[in-house]
């Protein structure tokens, strides 16, 4: 078995005896191998006789991978919905040879007859339950929050894995608290009542929190919070940095009559965060070069060969960045628009709907392939239980760079996939983050991503002192 990172020891010592605990970790301090050994040890001492690892579905074979590679003998199975007699199989069986684990991924257990039967294998003996990125369950009523939920009731070791356990506010974490035996007395309407301000909207928007202290007192006993910067000191800086670039004719008059309506909605009051961010959605479309109609069809705003962001694109990857970069994206016409004008650089992909195999396939290839330079990153697909290093033994093959062709509205995604280039086993001074600005209020959404703000707190509020654009 691997050797254990001082974090690694102090988390599981942490946890020690105790049936619920939430690691916040933040990405790359090891949660994976906690879990794995935690699991090891209560099976060994007969506390413990099987494992669920409930995770997103992209990350279902990162653990295969993290199983094999700290050498650990484990029984691991992944659930896939299209062979469910496999699963039935694997749970039906009387006995394993090696410690049982199941590996399924949040979509499934949503599935009433999947969770049901999940349930009644968990039930049988004593289960250690790891809930992989738990952020997944700060939905109070959402089906995969209450499936949860019914899953922890009936597992002895309950283990929240997260390094964001919250995005918008300390409501994020009344489910995941939940999970592990914390505020059971305590609806999430009296929880967000006890620790959230609210207003906005109707009076149903978060604004800040309340009562911190008193929450983080309740937390104590139960969750331990590790940053990288205290325990991987060495760890390079992050360097973000904003590079603008002047839009097409066209852009500009579509972006300019689209902006000075949205604007003046602002002024007006009737604008709400989700109506916001459908807004600057529609903006920042016309930024990369095309835009949606109400039909859904895409319309294309300037040829690729005279797409100014992918003008500037192509003149940092040619003339001023160095070694393998991650590009990150949103929409599918843009990957498409970026997979045909970088197919000189042999990129690689992640993106939506990829199966677990060929995701590791392609980061493989990125990882150790020399001829492929990129790797283009879907934001919602790419933020979880991905090493994107490039080759850590060939300086000239090295990842320390990341590229936001589009961004992500949500901080938490943000911050996740950012963590895909800054974890252990980084070297240098620091990784950039470089981010394409077309229009002032775009830089205004990029700063506020780079200091993980909520965007309706730091940049709508306050974009009705601002002037329409001419």
């Amino acid at each position: 078995m691997s050797k254990l990172d001082p974090v690694q020891i102090a988390a599981l010592d942490f946890a020690r005896d105790k049936p619920g605990v939430g690691w916040f970790l933040q990405q790359g301090l090891g949660k994976t191998l906690c879990a794995l050994t935690e699991y090891s040890w209560c099976q060994g001492l007969g506390q413990a006789d099987q494992m669920i690892v409930v995770t997103p579905n992209t990350f279902k074979q990162g653990w295969i991978d993290e199983i094999e590679k700290h050498g650990f003998s484990f029984n691991a199975h992944v659930f896939r919905s299209s062979k469910k007699e496999e699963a039935q199989r694997f749970l039906g069986r009387q006995g394993h040879n090696s410690p049982p684990i199941l590996i399924i991924n949040y979509e499934a257990i949503r599935m009433p007859a999947v969770l049901t039967q999940i349930v009644k294998w968990a039930a049988i003996g004593k289960t250690y339950l790891a809930i992989d990125e738990s952020i997944q369950i700060k939905g109070h009523r959402s089906k995969q929050t209450r499936a949860i939920h019914r899953l922890a009731a009936v597992c002895c070791w309950k283990r929240l894995l997260t390094g964001r356990p919250q995005t918008q506010g300390p409501h994020d974490l009344w489910g995941q608290l939940r999970a592990i035996d914390l505020f059971t007395d305590r609806n999430f309407y009296a929880f967000r009542g006890a620790f959230c301000v609210m207003g906005g909207w109707q009076n149903k928007e978060v604004i800040r929190e309340k009562n911190a202290d008193v929450l983080a007192r309740i937390m104590a006993p139960a969750v331990f919070q590790a940053k990288k910067a205290d325990w991987l000191p060495d760890l390079p800086r992050k360097d973000p940095t904003i590079r603008d670039y002047a839009m097409s004719t066209e852009q500009l008059r579509q972006y300019n009559q689209m902006e000075h309506q949205f604007l003046v909605e602002i002024e007006r009051g009737v604008v709400t965060v989700d109506v916001a961010i459908a807004k600057y959605e529609k903006l920042a479309q016309i930024q990369t070069g095309f835009v949606y109609d109400a039909s859904g069809e895409v319309h294309e705003l300037v040829r690729p060969s005279e797409n100014p962001r992918l003008k500037l694109l192509h003149q940092l990857l040619d003339e001023e960045v160095e070694g393998k970069v991650c590009v990150v994206y949103r929409h599918r016409p843009v990957f498409d628009l970026l997979f045909k004008a970088l197919r000189d650089y042999d990129p690689a992909w992640i993106r939506g709907r990829m199966n677990p195999e060929d995701v590791e396939e392609q980061k493989f290839r990125f990882n150790n392939d020399p001829r492929c330079r990129i790797i283009l990153l879907q934001a919602e697909a790419s933020k979880y239980g991905h090493t994107l290093l490039g080759d850590v033994n060939v300086e000239e093959d090295k990842c320390r760079t990341m590229i936001f062709f589009e961004n992500s509205y949500s901080a938490d995604t943000r911050d996740q996939v950012e963590d895909r280039i800054h974890r252990r086993g980084q070297t240098g001074e620091y990784v950039s983050y470089i981010d394409l600005s077309g229009s002032a209020l775009d830089r205004r959404i990029v700063k506020a991503l780079q200091r993980k703000e909520r965007l309706y707190q730091s940049v709508f509020r306050n974009l009705k002192t601002a002037a329409p654009a001419a």
